[in-house]
């Protein structure tokens, strides 16, 4: 899924330069989101990437605004 052009613009190029600059640092970091967007960073172009991440972190923004909750963020165990 994309994230749809008929909603604020302004709003859509926000969640798409923070995308950008998340994406930029990802790899160092190894939690769920991080090993989620280091995927679809590898097999997809880089653009295509930004989109993904921008609309991930909007459905976790509208999903947190409308329950009223907090962000838990969790980190994955990697076995060495």
């Amino acid at each position: 899924q994309s994230i749809s052009k008929r909603g604020d613009i302004y709003l859509r190029k926000l969640l798409i330069h923070r995308a950008r600059s998340v994406l930029k640092w990802i790899d160092k970091k190894e939690d769920t989101t991080s090993l989620w967007s280091k995927s679809i960073k590898q097999r997809r172009n880089f653009n295509i990437a930004c989109v993904a991440m921008a609309n991930k972190m909007a459905r976790v923004a509208y999903a947190l605004l409308s329950k009223g909750e907090r962000l838990q963020t969790q980190t994955a165990v990697t076995s060495l």
